[in-house]
């Protein structure tokens, strides 16, 4: 509970992103990933990603590569979580399995 209410009063860290001009904060960008990867390895293991990925700040990920690499690459490197996230979750929304 008092992680949530964290995360909802900005009172964690967090950086301004002039691009999206939006605040991210990247520590709990981290944790979201760490939990899903997590709760739902092997499912991400088998799911793919199913365009392209290529962002400025974010390595390219090609067709076909299983999701759980992309949620890694967040986990591993916080500064890219927020953006890694984001594009964890349309890559959701656009599975058809």
């Amino acid at each position: 509970m008092l992680a949530a209410i964290t995360a909802l009063t900005s009172t964690s860290n967090y950086r301004y992103d002039l691009r999206t001009k939006t605040y991210h904060q990247i520590q709990y960008s981290k944790r979201i990933l760490s939990r899903f990867a997590q709760v739902n390895e092997a499912k991400l293991g088998e799911l793919k990603v199913i365009a392209p990925i290529e962002m400025e700040r974010l390595r390219a990920f090609k067709q076909g590569t299983p999701l759980i690499q992309l949620i890694q690459a967040g986990i591993k490197d916080p500064n890219l979580s927020p953006d890694i996230l984001t594009v964890v979750m349309e890559q959701l929304a656009a599975q058809t399995q």
